[in-house]
């Protein structure tokens, strides 16, 4: 967060949220911080991190929109975009993601063509341990 701030780089931060005040994770203080200055946007990832594919109805419902709850209380704003923990998402969760009041949804699927056909699987580009000459070789590639 100081780096982005330094560098005024804009992000999106998705938080788990049944984690915060956890060892090695985030505590709710940062998130309030984060959120207030507006430049990192808070988005959901469920309470636990939970599967969502193929997962019961009940169960995966609770874990989308009680994390918006929790993220919406915490930072005093409306949450609108959510992360499918481990990219895992069916046609299912898409309706619960839409039906919880987000405007967006992002996947692990590659790519770069965004649009409003896939705003509830928005591609991403997922660089691992790529820096410096050939992290921007490869987005060069991915871009072309």
């Amino acid at each position: 967060y100081p780096i982005l701030k330094k560098y005024h780089v804009k992000a999106t931060e998705y938080v788990v949220s049944g984690v915060l005040d956890k060892p090695n994770y985030l505590y709710s203080w940062q998130v309030q911080e984060i959120a207030k200055d507006g430049l990192v946007e808070i988005g959901a990832h469920t309470v636990h991190h939970l599967w969502l594919k193929n997962t019961a109805f009940a169960r995966a419902d609770q874990e989308i929109v009680q994390s918006k709850i929790m993220l919406e209380k915490l930072t005093n704003r409306g949450i609108v975009s959510f992360a499918y923990p481990y990219g895992a998402f069916d046609s299912q969760t898409v309706s619960m993601v839409k039906d919880a009041g987000f405007t967006s949804a992002v996947s692990t699927l590659p790519g770069i063509i965004q649009g409003q056909e896939n705003k509830f699987y928005l591609f991403r580009l997922r660089p691992g341990a790529k820096t410096g000459e050939t992290l921007l070789e490869w987005l060069r590639q991915e871009s072309s």
